[in-house]
C-alpha cells in the first residue's frame, strides 16, 4: 500500500490490472477504504426542510447536456451520479460511488470499471454496465454540447463485459483521461434516453441515478426537485451526511438584482454573489442584512482560471497582435478596483491564476518557440503584472505607438453583455479607448439570444472566463485547440487556431508526472499571456455568500469547491 501511495504523487493513480477504491492524480488519497465520512461533513444533523434558491436567466430543458437547450439550475449534479465521486478537501482524488472500484492496464489504454451492485435508479431498476455505456454514447452523439467529444476524444471503445463491468478502451496514453471519465460521465437509465435522440430528452421525466428526483417544474420559471428517499447511495463515503434538504426549489429571475430583493423579501434562502459592488454596498454597509441573514465570506483554494475580455481572431480586426495589446494595456484595473469594485479583487496575469501551474518560475524557452511567438514568451506571470499596472500615461503612449505601428487610425468594437454590471466597468474603458481611435460599443441582451450569440461566435469581443481545475487538462482543447475553433457551441471563444499551441495541449495532457506538467503549463501559459488573445481581469479566492440564518453549514470547509455545490451537498436547515 505504502508503494501505491507513492505512486500517486507521479501518476494517475492505479495499481495495475488491481482494482482500487479511488482514483487521483498527482495525490495521495486522504481517505481509506473503510473510512465513512470526509471531514468537511457535519455529523448528526437535520435532514429535514426546504430550501428555495435562485437562478438567473431561463431554462428550457430537463437534459442539461444538449447544445441547443438550457439545462435546469444543478439538475447535472442533483440528478445524474457519476461513477467516482470527487473529494472536495483534496486536489484531484476520487472514490467509488456507482462504481465501487477501477483498475487500469499496464500500458494504459484499457480502464475497467466495476460498479457497485448495489447501485440502482430512482424507478428501483440496477444500474448495469449497458446503462453506462449507452449514457457514454449519447454526451458525444450529435446535439449534445461538443465539448465532451473534445473531453473524450481519445476514447476509442465503450464496452460492457459483464451486468457490472464496463471497459473503456483509449487510442493514446492520457494520465487524466481515467479520471475524467471516472468523475465527469453522468449515467442514464438506458430505458430513458430510449433512442438516443437529445432533444427527445428535454421534456421527459428523468429517471434518477443521483440523490434527488424532479418533482415539479415549469420551463423558465421554476424547477423542485425532491429527494429521493430510497438513495441506495446515502451511506457510502462519497454521500454520507449529505443531501440534507426534502426539497430544493430554484426560482428564475431576469436579474441578479431581483434575485438579491427576493433574498431580503425571505423568497430564497441562499444567494452567492458575483458582484464587488452589491457585496460591499447591499450587505455589509448599511443594507437590509439583519440578524435573519447572515453575509459571510469562505475562502478556497480553487484554480481560478482567466477571466477576460476575449478579442475574437476570426475578425480581421483583430489578428495583429499590436492591436489587441494596445487595446488591452488601457483597461484601468486599479482605478476599477479601488472605485468600482471596493479593493475586492486581484488582477488576472495567468491563465492559471491562484494555482502553481502558470508561468512563475523560469525555464527554458526552445528557440523555436521565441522566434514564433516573439520575446514576450520570455517574461513570466510578474511581468504582465508589471505593465499592466504601470503608470497610465506610459501605457497610452504605448498603446498609440502600437495602433500607428499597426496603420490603424479607427476601429469599431461590439461587445454583448448578458449582465447589466458590467455596464459602470466598461463606461470607462470605453472613453480610455476612444483615445486611440477605438469606438466600444456594449449592450445587455436577453440570456437567449445572448446565448445564441455566444454559440455561434457572433461578437467583437465577449466578457469570457477559462475555468481550469485543480490540474489543467483536457478542458483546454474546448478553450484553445484548432479543432474548437469553428464548432458551433465551442468554448474557444478566442478564435485561437495555432498548430504549436495545439501540440503544447498535448503536452500539458499527456504530462504523466508533477515536473513535467508544472513545466508544460509554464509555457503553455506564456504562450498564450504572449498573444494578448484577452484583455486580463480580475479573480477572487474566495465565495461571498448570503443566507438565512436558518440555514447551517459544517464547521470545516473545504477546499477545492464551488459553493452551489458545497450548499447543495452539505448544508442543512436548523431544526
Amino acid at each position: 500500500m505504502k508503494n501505491l501511495l507513492f505512486l500517486c504523487y507521479l501518476f494517475v493513480c492505479w495499481q495495475s490490472a488491481l482494482a482500487n477504491y479511488f482514483i487521483a492524480i498527482s495525490s495521495t488519497p486522504k481517505y481509506q477504504l473503510n473510512d465513512t465520512k470526509f471531514s468537511y461533513v457535519q455529523k448528526n444533523i437535520n435532514t429535514i426542510g426546504a430550501v428555495s434558491l435562485p437562478a438567473i436567466g431561463y431554462f428550457d430543458s430537463l437534459y442539461p447536456f444538449a447544445l441547443k437547450n438550457q439545462g435546469a439550475m444543478a439538475s447535472d449534479y442533483l440528478l445524474y451520479d457519476t461513477l467516482f465521486s470527487q473529494s472536495m478537501d483534496e486536489p484531484l482524488v476520487a472514490y467509488g460511488l456507482i462504481a465501487k472500484s477501477v483498475s487500469i492496464s499496464e500500458d494504459e489504454k484499457k480502464v475497467v470499471f466495476t460498479l457497485n451492485p448495489n447501485a440502482t435508479f430512482s424507478d428501483g431498476s440496477r444500474i448495469t454496465a449497458d446503462d453506462v455505456v449507452a449514457s457514454y454514447k449519447i454526451l458525444v452523439s450529435s446535439g449534445s454540447h461538443p465539448r465532451y467529444i473534445n473531453y473524450y476524444k481519445d476514447i476509442l471503445a465503450v464496452q460492457s463485459n459483464a451486468l457490472h463491468t464496463v471497459e473503456f478502451i483509449l487510442r493514446n496514453k492520457n494520465p487524466e483521461l481515467p479520471f475524467i471519465i471516472a468523475t465527469t460521465i453522468p449515467i442514464f437509465s438506458k430505458q430513458w434516453i430510449a433512442d438516443g435522440v437529445v432533444s427527445t430528452l428535454s421534456n421527459k421525466q428523468p429517471i434518477s441515478s443521483g440523490a434527488y428526483l424532479v418533482d415539479k417544474y415549469q420551463f423558465g420559471k421554476f424547477i423542485v426537485y425532491k429527494r429521493n428517499e430510497n438513495y441506495w447511495a446515502r451511506s457510502l463515503l462519497v454521500r454520507n451526511g449529505m443531501f440534507n434538504f426534502s426539497k430544493i426549489t430554484f426560482k428564475y429571475f431576469k436579474d441578479p438584482t431581483i434575485a438579491l430583493q427576493a433574498l431580503q423579501s425571505g423568497d430564497i434562502d441562499w444567494i452567492s454573489e458575483s458582484n464587488s459592488k452589491r457585496w460591499a454596498t447591499a450587505y455589509n454597509r448599511g443594507g437590509f442584512i439583519t440578524s435573519s441573514l447572515v453575509a459571510r465570506e469562505f475562502h478556497y483554494d480553487n484554480n481560478a482560471g482567466m477571466q477576460g475580455f476575449s478579442f475574437n481572431l476570426r475578425k480581421l480586426k483583430f489578428q495583429n497582435k499590436n492591436v489587441r495589446k494596445a487595446i488591452a494595456l488601457l483597461f484601468d484595473f486599479e482605478w476599477a478596483n479601488r472605485h468600482l469594485f471596493y479593493n475586492q479583487y486581484v488582477r488576472s496575469a495567468s491563465y492559471f491564476s491562484n494555482s502553481i501551474f502558470g508561468a512563475k518560475s523560469n525555464i527554458q524557452i526552445p528557440e523555436s518557440i521565441k522566434n514564433e511567438f516573439g520575446n514576450e514568451v520570455l517574461y513570466d506571470s510578474a511581468y504582465y503584472e508589471k505593465i499592466l499596472s504601470s503608470d497610465f500615461e506610459n501605457r497610452l503612449k504605448e498603446s498609440l505607438r502600437l495602433m500607428e505601428d499597426a496603420g490603424v487610425k479607427s476601429m469599431n468594437i461590439e461587445l454583448p453583455l448578458v449582465q447589466g454590471g458590467f455596464e459602470r466597468i466598461l463606461h470607462r474603458y470605453a472613453y480610455y479607448l476612444s483615445l486611440i481611435g477605438v469606438t466600444l460599443r456594449y449592450k445587455v441582451y436577453d440570456f437567449a439570444l445572448y446565448q445564441q450569440k455566444i454559440n455561434k461566435f457572433d461578437y467583437d469581443m465577449l466578457v469570457v472566463t477559462f475555468p481550469s481545475g485543480e490540474r489543467p487538462g483536457n478542458e483546454l482543447y474546448n478553450y484553445f485547440h484548432s479543432k474548437s475553433v469553428n464548432i458551433e457551441g465551442q468554448d474557444n471563444y478566442t478564435g485561437i487556431s495555432n498548430t504549436t499551441v495545439d501540440r503544447l495541449i498535448d503536452i500539458v495532457v499527456r504530462s504523466n508526472n508533477s515536473s513535467a506538467l508544472l513545466k508544460s503549463t509554464n509555457l503553455l501559459d506564456r504562450v498564450l499571456m504572449s498573444q494578448w488573445l484577452v484583455v486580463p481581469n480580475w479573480y477572487l479566492n474566495y465565495h461571498r455568500v448570503a443566507y438565512s440564518s436558518s440555514l447551517k453549514h459544517p464547521s470545516v470547509l473545504p477546499k477545492y469547491y464551488n459553493a452551489l455545490e458545497w450548499m447543495l451537498t452539505t448544508w442543512w436547515i436548523e431544526k
